[in-house]
Formats: C-alpha cells, sequence, structure tokens
C-alpha cells in the first residue's frame, strides 16, 4: 500500500511538470554518470576586462554606502572563518570542500563564495594588506581541490554563485592570475552546457545572470566571453519576461527570492557597458515590488520559502539599484493596495501604524513549486516598526520533521480542516496535489478596506477568507467553511518570539516591547496554546537557516456544522476592544452584505 501511495504521489507531481523539463533531466542524469563529460574549449584572454572590473567595483561602492555589511561580519572572515546555518566553517587554506556530514545547503554555501564578496566589500571601506593574499589563496586552493564536473562545487547553480562573487571579488582585489582567468572561462563553459531547463524558475535566471556577468569579465573580443554573453543574453531576456510579473513580484512568490533575482540584476546592470533596456524595466519593476511588500522595519515578508537574507538589507538594495539605474526611489500607493499579479495584499490602518500583508493567489508557477508553502490566505502584521504576527520561515532544505512542519498550513496565519494540507509537500521540494484559489475580490476603498478569497485544497470541504479593516482601526478575519459534513477546524496565529502572550477572560494579549495588539476570538469551541513542541512540531520560528526559535502559537479549534463561521478580531493599542458576541453579530452583518 505504501508503495502504491509513493506512486501515485509521484505521479500528482509529475503531471504538473513540462515536458521539456523531464527531457532536460534525463539528459543531465546521463551526463552525471560519466556519457558526456567534454567541456566547450572557451578561449579566455590573459586577463579579466579592466573597464568591467571598475564598473563592478563602482556597484560595489554604492553597496557599501547604502547597504554596508552587518557589524561583525568581517573580523571572522579575516580570521579564515565563516558561518553557515550558525555552524562554522574553517577557510584556512587547504580548505576541507567536500566537508562531510553536512547539509547539502551548507556544502553550497561554502562553494558559493558569498564571503569573497564580503570580504572585498568590507576591503574598500576598512582595507587591509592581507585581504588579496587571503582571496588569492582561497581561489587557488578552489581550483585545486575541486575537480571538473565533481558535486557539489560544479552543480549548476553553485557555479553561477560562485562565478558572480569571484568576478566581484576581484574587481576590488585584483589578484586574477592566468590560472583563475582560466578557471572562470572553464566554470562559465561548463555551465552553458549544464543550464537548468530542469529546474527552471529562479536557478534558470541565475544561470543566465552568471553567464553574462563572466561574459563580460572574461571580455567580449574573447572567446569565451562572446560565447558566454550569446549563452547569458537571450536567456535572460526570456526569463524575465515570464518570471517577473506584471506587478513586479517574481512568480515564485518567495520574497526572499525575489530580492537574490533583483540583487543579481542589478550587478548585471553594472558589469554591462550598455543594458539593454529589458534589465532596466524589470530591475525598475521588481524594486517598486519590494518597497510596495516589505513592512515597516524595512524586512520581507517570510512568505513561500524565505529567511532574511545575509547579503544585504531590502531598503538598500532598493537605494543601489535605483543609483546604479537613475531611478526615482519608488514610494507606495496608498494605505490599502493590491499587488494581484503576485497575490499580495496590504491593510493598513488610517492611523498608518498598523501594517497587514496578506498573501491570496496561486502558489507559484505550475511546473516549479519547489519554494512553495501551504500558506494561502495567510498573513503577517506589525505596529509600527514590530512584527507580532509572523510567518514561520524556513529551518532548512533538507527534508525531515523540520522541513515538513516549515511548509505545512499549521505553520501558517491560515486554516487547516480536518487535518488535511492545502497542497501536498513532500520531499524537500516537491509538490503533487494543489489547490486552485477562487474568485478573488478586494477593495481598497471606502470605510472598512476587505479582502475576500477562497480555495479548493480541503476538497471536499472549502475555506473562505474574508479580512476587514473596519473602519481602518482594527482587522476582523472572518472564516467561512464550507463541506458535506462536520469537519474540524484548526485556526492558527503565529506571534513573534519576543510578543509576551497574557490571556483575559475572551481575549489574548500580546506584548512586544512598548507596542501591544489584542486578539479576540470569536465561535470558536475552545483556544489551544503551543510554543516551541515537537511532535508534531508547532510554535517555532525560523527567520535564518539553521535557526529555529520557540514562538507562541493560538490554535482556534471548533467543530464546525457546514456551513460555519468563525474567526478572530486583532485590535491595536488604543481601540476599543470588541466582545466575542459582538465580533460575532459583525461577523455575520458582513457576510451576509457580502451573500
Amino acid at each position: 500500500m505504501t508503495r502504491l501511495h509513493d506512486i501515485a504521489r509521484y505521479g500528482r507531481t509529475v503531471r504538473h511538470l513540462d515536458p521539456g523539463q523531464v527531457a532536460w533531466r534525463v539528459r543531465y542524469a546521463l551526463d552525471r554518470r560519466g556519457l558526456k563529460r567534454r567541456v566547450p574549449d572557451w578561449k579566455a584572454g590573459g586577463q579579466l576586462d579592466p573597464a568591467v572590473l571598475v564598473r563592478v567595483r563602482e556597484y560595489l561602492c554604492r553597496c557599501a554606502r547604502h547597504d554596508p555589511l552587518a557589524p561583525g561580519r568581517l573580523d571572522p572572515l579575516r580570521r579564515n572563518e565563516a558561518h553557515f546555518m550558525g555552524i562554522a566553517a574553517d577557510l584556512s587554506v587547504p580548505v576541507d570542500w567536500r566537508r562531510g556530514g553536512m547539509p547539502r545547503l551548507w556544502r553550497y554555501l561554502l562553494h558559493y563564495f558569498d564571503y569573497a564578496r564580503d570580504l572585498a566589500r568590507a576591503d574598500l571601506y576598512e582595507p587591509d594588506a592581507s585581504d588579496a593574499a587571503r582571496l588569492r589563496a582561497w581561489l587557488d586552493d578552489w581550483i585545486t581541490g575541486n575537480a571538473t564536473g565533481e558535486s557539489p562545487g560544479w552543480d549548476a547553480f553553485v557555479i553561477a554563485a560562485r562565478l558572480m562573487n569571484w568576478i566581484q571579488a576581484l574587481a576590488v582585489l585584483p589578484v586574477a592570475s592566468l590560472r583563475i582567468v582560466k578557471s572562470l572561462a572553464t566554470q562559465a563553459a561548463y555551465l552553458s552546457r549544464h543550464i537548468e531547463h530542469d529546474v527552471r524558475a529562479n536557478h534558470l535566471l541565475k544561470d543566465a545572470q552568471a553567464l553574462i556577468v563572466a561574459g563580460m569579465a572574461l571580455g567580449r573580443a574573447t572567446g569565451a566571453g562572446r560565447e558566454a554573453l550569446r549563452a547569458g543574453l537571450p536567456l535572460l531576456e526570456r526569463e524575465l519576461a515570464e518570471q517577473v510579473l506584471d506587478d513586479g513580484g517574481h512568480y515564485e512568490r518567495s520574497p526572499m527570492y525575489h530580492v537574490q533575482v533583483l540583487r543579481d540584476l542589478v550587478l548585471v546592470h553594472a558589469a554591462l557597458e550598455s543594458p539593454p533596456g529589458f534589465v532596466v524595466e524589470a530591475i525598475a519593476r521588481m524594486t517598486t515590488f519590494l518597497k510596495r511588500v516589505l513592512h515597516d522595519d524595512g524586512g520581507i515578508p517570510l512568505f513561500g520559502d524565505a529567511v532574511f537574507d545575509d547579503g544585504g538589507h531590502p531598503e538598500g538594495l532598493i537605494a543601489v539599484a535605483c543609483e546604479q539605474c537613475g531611478l526615482e526611489a519608488p514610494a507606495r500607493p496608498g494605505a490599502c493596495y493590491a499587488l494581484a499579479p503576485t497575490g499580495y495584499y496590504v491593510l493598513t490602518t488610517s492611523n498608518g501604524r498598523g501594517r497587514l500583508i496578506a498573501k491570496a493567489g496561486m502558489p507559484g508557477p505550475r511546473y516549479q513549486l519547489g519554494h512553495a508553502h501551504s500558506d494561502m490566505l495567510s498573513f503577517e502584521l506589525s505596529v509600527g516598526r514590530q512584527r507580532f504576527i509572523v510567518d514561520a520561515g524556513v529551518r532548512e532544505y533538507e527534508p525531515g520533521p523540520w522541513r515538513e512542519y516549515c511548509r505545512s498550513t499549521r505553520a501558517h496565519n491560515t486554516v487547516m480542516v480536518d487535518g488535511r494540507e492545502q497542497i501536498e509537500c513532500w520531499h524537500g521540494f516537491r509538490v503533487g496535489r494543489r489547490y486552485a484559489p477562487g474568485q478573488i475580490r478586494f477593495e481598497s476603498s471606502g470605510e472598512s478596506p476587505m479582502l475576500e478569497a477562497s480555495h479548493d485544497g480541503f476538497l471536499p470541504f472549502t475555506h473562505e477568507r474574508v479580512i476587514v479593516l473596519h473602519q481602518g482601526r482594527f482587522w476582523l478575519v472572518i472564516e467561512r467553511i464550507g463541506g458535506p459534513r462536520t469537519c474540524r477546524v484548526q485556526d492558527f496565529v503565529h506571534f513573534h518570539p519576543e510578543v509576551a502572550l497574557q490571556r483575559g477572560d475572551e481575549e489574548w494579549v500580546a506584548q512586544r516591547g512598548r507596542e501591544a495588539v489584542t486578539v479576540v476570538p470569536f465561535g470558536v469551541d475552545r483556544v489551544a496554546r503551543a510554543c516551541g513542541t515537537e511532535g508534531p512540531h508547532q510554535g517555532w520560528y525560523c527567520p535564518a537557516f539553521g535557526r529555529a526559535l520557540p514562538a507562541e502559537c493560538l490554535i482556534l479549534e471548533k467543530r464546525a456544522t457546514c456551513p460555519d463561521a468563525l474567526g478572530y478580531a486583532i485590535f491595536p493599542e488604543n481601540v476599543d476592544v470588541l466582545r466575542s458576541s459582538q465580533l460575532h453579530e459583525l461577523a455575520a452583518a458582513y457576510l451576509g452584505n457580502r451573500a
């Protein structure tokens, strides 16, 4: 029975892939078995293009001004130390490039060479005579210790990240020997034969961006430069047209990957002598989108696979992008607005201090949901610069209990019906069954702006959520459950780990620093509470890879007789709190008006 279940689940997954993805996966599988090991012989010059390096250095100077490294990140690098996912890496030469027992992502991070880029950025404003020798030693040691084609160092995405990081580092610390230049050309040539047409999504963009940056650095006049640009530029144009949606959001619906794609695209702009219009236009739209989805603390919401990226701060990236491309600083359109193509909706209180960012729409591109979560109709909420209600984030990408938890419905501020998941997440990045969103209605004007959306992920049951910003003062979250029979409903509310939660009569008061919000449930049978539990996991916040912090979670439970309604209200401080019975009547009035 288990084998039949696995076969059926696999079938539900692969049927959504494009035929080309399957064909490319077969080709690359044969390649890994040694049937096709030939690497194109791209002829490189004796040095990197100095004009390109100057432009990349100027870009890094903008980063240093607008988005400096976090305090404390430089000193370990100058001691040949780095930390990935909270685990130390010894970068003393010779480096153990295959360090066993580490998660795959940890080993990828070692081979990405983000730390080389960071060392170079720091050297711009805090120079040290040893930095150039340190970089040269790292690069030479990697070339010596990683034979062509060996995983993980020669996996396509890893090559792409490393090419861009090496070139940024070499723009500041000019130690590019003939051996290093030849290695850059070989890595770009290998990448051109292993472009991730099987994975697609942000991986394809990364491959294209790396080939362009490498091609420019190797020089348009060289065979290596011409070939890299010939492979990268058309691919980038094609993929940006598909992957950047009309509102500027990246189509995987993960704010973290949106930031990464945008950051790499700004580097591409810096490397190119005359950036084409499609690059500038994509940067402008992506920068505007990013500004509109940030909390007032300047950070991204943790929807989908998202953590707070060590590569820099979003506000700093926006400033760098605008200066690099000569763009005006983007602004938000108003208190309440929709980014409908991506599926993000913002409801801000009339005094401007409370901000709710909701997610309602497709989970991502049909053929690639590797970074999707069961977070349809979830939201995050902040007051001032303090986050109160948060999504769980991501602890790791390795298959297991943590990966399963962070992608599950119960890790998000939404509803679970009869223990069913919105989408069928399995292994590390696979999705079988998935929901279809119903009609989405958003009203940003009027006295009480609202979002109404639904999905069919719990068939034969349905879940519709209405979020009302009542009179611009507090949020009313109404759940409407439909189906053929009685069912168990759980409504999850996850708090930031710095929130202190206290129970009152009917209400729950969440205090964080000087700010507070009050949550009042209505129409529920009981309210459970979890914080940092395991078996199964519940009440965890994972803001960075390798970190999991215990955090309070309220679980509103009801045995629902369909159709049925329940929910809760969230009151910022200094707003009169209504009782549960009053909220039930208010919700009924809203549902009646929407019928």
